[in-house]
């Protein structure tokens, strides 16, 4: 969809000013690359004319100067030496994406960061993003920006979460667990838990798993809620039918690919696939159409998250809400609490979930 009228203006600005603040406040300095037009697509949902044109408001003011095949580089030098900056820049680091997916494109994590940005921009604060590879990344990222605090999201390696508190760095996790900071994570426990059962009640006895990467913390819990309800049902999982995939929507493609190409759609193969967020849901679907099959009436999906993408894949995703905005709120909240007090409580905050119900199961009970 084309943007029109007065929304181009704003958008185009908003992503110039984003960007502009960025540069003032230190994010960026003098030599670097901007992210990718890619990338700031994702990171601000809008469409590439929109980047562009705020890259050239930027370059009309000598913040940036565009290099063939390089991309934008800052040419913004600061007057002052930065010893005595207020310290206004918190962080929002995600591990780096596999085979060089930039996870900020994705749609959970490109919305998780405008909420948490429109939070902290109402205390004064600018957030950062950056994507983070190991512990030396982490500590050159921390010297180069002088962020005042962290939101850690998803999986990131317990050696910089570590190093991040041994330096006492006030910091709070989204969608992970690591016993010496706080976290907000919604209930995938639950959450799979009642879609599983929901999936049962309609009749489904051979279901299987699209799961996420194996080590993520949400990955595991998610499993586990659906290991209690097939258990509570008398049902066995079927390790044949548990397919290990990324969170994208090509691994969902991929993982039911190759299973049905392996196995064939045959009277003992699944009835139902439950993902473990809406990328693999979609992809799946897709997959299944590709073969020749069709869900729900051959095979049931369902999904994570509630993304705006699942109201409107064919069909309508029955998936679980994870109420990200409060998700966003609470981490906001826990951060700016250390900042004030300047101590850090290890705790765990889940946030509520509940299932929304579409057309993407069958009912096999009619």
């Amino acid at each position: 969809m084309k943007e029109q009228g007065s929304k181009i203006s704003y958008k185009y600005e908003r992503v110039y000013a984003s960007l502009k603040r960025a540069i003032e406040n230190g994010q960026y300095v003098k030599e670097d690359l901007l992210p990718s037009e890619k990338s700031l697509c994702g990171l601000y949902q809008v469409e590439r004319t929109t980047v562009r044109r705020a890259l050239a408001m930027l370059e009309e003011e000598c913040f940036i100067v565009k290099e063939a095949g390089r991309g934008s580089r800052i040419i913004y030098e600061k007057n002052d030496n930065g010893n005595n900056l207020e310290k206004k820049n918190i962080a929002f680091l995600l591990p780096k994406g596999r085979q060089d997916m930039e996870r900020i494109s994705q749609p959970f994590f490109a919305g998780l960061f405008a909420l948490v940005e429109k939070e902290l921009s109402n205390e004064g604060l600018n957030l950062v993003y950056s994507a983070l590879e190991d512990v030396d990344d982490f500590r050159n990222f921390m010297d180069r920006t002088n962020c005042a605090g962290i939101i850690f999201v998803s999986y990131i390696e317990r050696e910089i979460l570590t190093w991040s508190l041994s330096h006492g760095i006030p910091a709070v996790l989204i969608n992970n667990f690591f016993e010496d900071y706080p976290s907000v994570i919604a209930d995938g426990y639950k959450g799979m838990y009642l879609m599983c059962k929901h999936v049962i009640a309609a009749g489904h006895k051979r279901i299987g798993f699209i799961c996420g990467v194996s080590g993520y913390y949400t990955t595991q819990v998610r499993m586990l809620g659906c290991e209690a309800a097939m258990q509570e049902a008398g049902l066995e999982i079927d390790e044949r039918y548990v397919l290990q995939a990324d969170w994208d929507f090509n691994s969902g493609f991929e993982a039911i690919k190759q299973s049905l190409q392996e196995d064939g759609y045959r009277d003992d193969y699944p009835t139902a696939f439950l993902a473990f967020n809406d990328h693999l849901a979609v992809g799946a679907i897709q997959a299944i159409a590709q073969y020749g099959a069709k869900v729900p009436e051959d095979i049931s999906i369902t999904g994570f998250d509630n993304l705006l993408e699942s109201n409107y894949s064919l069909p309508a995703l029955s998936t679980v809400d994870t109420h990200t905005s409060k998700i966003a709120h609470l981490a906001v909240l826990i951060l700016l609490d250390q900042l004030k007090e300047k101590v850090i409580y290890p705790m765990k905050v889940q946030s509520p979930v509940e299932l929304v119900l579409r057309n993407s199961v069958k009912d096999l009970r009619k």
